[in-house]
């Protein structure tokens, strides 16, 4: 099965479902990378349908060549699957866009490399026409309903990376036993499962430390909701796709 939601500036559409489904034995992120490439050539052929291949510029990146590369490790049967989806994907995107089938001007389409997730944007998928300054892109997602993998660590200054304010000390002096206590644990071995009371010795202080930054930095700062919106959705208006 594919959903596809759409994330925006306007409340167009709730979003829909197409029938496809099917497991994989391949990796998570293997099988991940395949349905962008199966999405991506699932696009290129519905603007066939409606363009000279000279006027689709399909972009080369590095995160095509891999998401190619990762559609050849997967086996036939997975294939087909995730282009049945990714064809399903198309014939609800037309109805959402008719954009796409409208005009005879260029039409751009781009995989992303990784770290246009790390500056903020979501998108795997990118399609723009230049005549009318137009684009759309698509989060693809496969077996999963996030949008990003955001994540706590020692080290890390989410406040700065998410919503360009620094961690304060008080963030910091609270999570440093947490962490130290782990980085204890795997010097002696210890797997995460064998952890005796992960709940309150992890879970619980380091999410309390964490809500108690995000409450600090809607105080200093009006304009963190905006910004913690941008982060977690990006900037840009997209669709979800998901493959379950």
């Amino acid at each position: 099965m594919v959903i596809i939601m759409y994330y925006g500036r306007s409340s167009k559409y709730n979003g829909g479902a197409a029938n496809s489904r099917g497991g994989s034995n391949a990796s998570h992120n293997d099988s991940g990378r395949a349905f962008e490439y199966a999405c991506m050539t699932a696009v290129y052929q519905l603007l066939r349908g409606y363009r000279d291949k000279s006027l689709i510029a399909h972009k080369p990146s590095m995160g095509l060549n891999m998401a190619k590369h990762a559609w050849g490790d997967i086996d036939r049967t997975m294939q087909a699957k995730l282009t049945r989806a990714a064809y399903s994907m198309t014939e609800q995107l037309l109805e959402y866009e008719p954009r796409l089938s409208e005009g005879s001007d260029v039409v751009s389409l781009r995989l992303q490399d990784d770290d246009a997730g790390e500056a903020g944007d979501v998108r795997d998928i990118v399609i723009s026409r230049s005549d009318i300054n137009w684009e759309i892109g698509l989060s693809v997602k496969h077996n999963h309903f996030a949008v990003k993998h955001s994540r706590l660590s020692p080290t890390i200054d989410f406040g700065k990376k998410w919503y360009k304010l620094p961690c304060s000390a008080e963030y910091w002096r609270a999570v440093k036993p947490i962490f130290d206590y782990l980085a204890e644990a795997q010097s002696k071995g210890q797997r995460w499962s064998e952890l005796p009371s992960k709940e309150d010795d992890v879970y619980v202080p380091l999410l309390e430390a964490f809500m108690d930054e995000l409450r600090r930095a809607n105080t200093a700062d009006p304009t963190f909701p905006r910004r913690m919106v941008e982060y977690l959705l990006g900037e840009y208006d997209f669709y979800k796709v998901i493959y379950i």
